[in-house]
C-alpha cells in the first residue's frame, strides 16, 4: 500500500499524505454510496 501511494503521489504530483487522504475520502464516499444503493434495493425488493 505504501509503495502504491508513493507512485500515485508522484503521478498526481502531490505529497504522499495528501494522496492518502484523497483516497481515504474516495473510499468512504464510495462505501456510503454503495450502502445507499443497497438500502434502496432492499426497500424496493419488498414492493
Amino acid at each position: 500500500m505504501k509503495r502504491h501511494l508513493k507512485e500515485r503521489s508522484q503521478e498526481f504530483k502531490l505529497r504522499e499524505e495528501y494522496t492518502k487522504s484523497i483516497f481515504d475520502l474516495i473510499i468512504k464516499e464510495t462505501c456510503y454510496q454503495e450502502s445507499i444503493l443497497i438500502e434502496n434495493f432492499l426497500k424496493n425488493k419488498d414492493k
